[in-house]
């Protein structure tokens, strides 16, 4: 599903409840967190430190924390109807995470942060009241300052525009964002700098969705020009930051009745399309973790997970677990060095969903 499984899904009515949680026992005796979950979330800053957010079928929030050893779920201050899909981790005592919360009629902007002990709502707009906004994803390049992207309602029933937010340290404010049409949403957002940021998602001209890119120079938002290969449709779901001149952004493309995958590279002056294996002929990428220009990883689903790596001059196919009886897909990635990242998603097709935690240990991905 496009826009990070539909951002705009939170906008509309974001629902309650409690997790049945129960951790398995695989070969080997690894631990496998096996939740009634989607999973749309991750963020890594140490082998000892990660997070992974998403959302429950009772449309109640999830929120897993690992901690070198084990994961576990963390409480959140939230009662009611909530959906969180982006999160960034700093430090130990330092995290942020993003969705969409109670509102009436419609959801209001989510904004979590954890201090070390305990997650706490912090106040962010919701410039739609009563009409619904979401926040899909969230970077951090310091404690001091942070951007979180994702979409409000926009004119007309089925309107919606792009929404983002800055935080400066004190409070979170909303910063404009060129739309190209009533129908423009943001799916991710990554900085590498406080000056330097970009956010992805896609907007409608008529019947066509197209990939749309946005630059974040410290003060504005600027709109960049980049390849919709798709005669019927572009979408970008996931975008990674390393510096200045080097950027990744994901998603997919169809032409005809063929989708496939779709991998964008920024060199400092342009966005080009790179070649992408597509193991399938419905395969897209939904999420993207650049360590270097040389060391990158894609992650999306394709009849199962995919699992891609950037070894510096081209992508190539990493085995992956795709664990169930039904499609197992993944929906983001977390990479803090060459030894260590994580993949969340979901077995979430022809049944009861239930959460996919994968980890790279340097040699292969397992289930965690």
């Amino acid at each position: 599903m496009h826009l990070r499984t539909m951002l705009l899904s939170s906008m509309a009515v974001v629902m309650a409840g409690a997790i049945g949680a129960a951790p398995m026992a695989s070969a080997g005796s690894r631990p496998v967190t096996n939740l009634s979950a989607n999973l749309l979330g991750v963020s890594a800053d140490s082998p000892s430190d990660a997070w992974a957010v998403g959302t429950q079928p009772n449309f109640s929030s999830l929120v897993l924390h690992w901690n070198g050893a084990a994961w576990q779920q963390v409480p959140i201050p939230v009662a009611g109807h909530s959906e969180l899909s982006g999160v960034n981790a700093l430090s130990a005592s330092d995290a942020w995470a993003v969705g969409a919360g109670p509102g009436s009629p419609a959801a209001n902007t989510l904004v979590l942060r954890w201090n070390g002990s305990t997650l706490t709502r912090v106040p962010s707009p919701s410039p739609h009241p009563g009409q619904g906004s979401s926040l899909a994803s969230i970077s951090a390049p310091t404690p001091g300052d942070a951007l979180a992207v994702g979409a409000g309602a926009g004119s007309g029933p089925t309107g919606f525009t792009p929404l983002a937010l800055r935080w400066n340290g004190i409070r979170w404010s909303t910063v404009p964002v060129p739309s190209p049409s009533n129908q423009t949403g943001l799916a991710s957002v990554s900085a590498d700098s406080p000056s330097d940021a970009w956010a992805v998602g896609s907007f409608f001209l008529g019947q066509r969705e197209q990939g749309f890119i946005v630059h974040w120079n410290g003060s504005t938002w600027t709109r960049v020009p980049s390849p919709n290969p798709g005669t019927k449709l572009t979408n970008l779901t996931a975008v990674s930051a390393v510096s200045r001149t080097d950027a990744w952004a994901v998603g997919s493309y169809l032409t005809g009745t063929q989708q496939d995958s779709l991998i964008l590279r920024w060199n400092g002056s342009k966005w080009a399309q790179v070649p992408s294996p597509s193991p399938g002929n419905n395969t897209e990428l939904t999420g993207v973790s650049a360590l270097s220009s040389r060391d990158a990883w894609a992650v999306g689903n394709s009849a199962g997970t995919v699992v891609l790596r950037w070894n510096g001059s081209k992508w190539a196919r990493v085995a992956a677990p795709s664990p169930g009886r039904f499609v197992s897909g993944l929906n983001a990635v977390s990479a803090d060095s060459p030894s260590d990242a994580w993949a969340v998603g979901c077995e979430c097709t022809g049944g009861p969903e239930h959460t996919v935690i994968l980890h790279w240990d340097g040699t292969r991905w397992l289930r965690s």
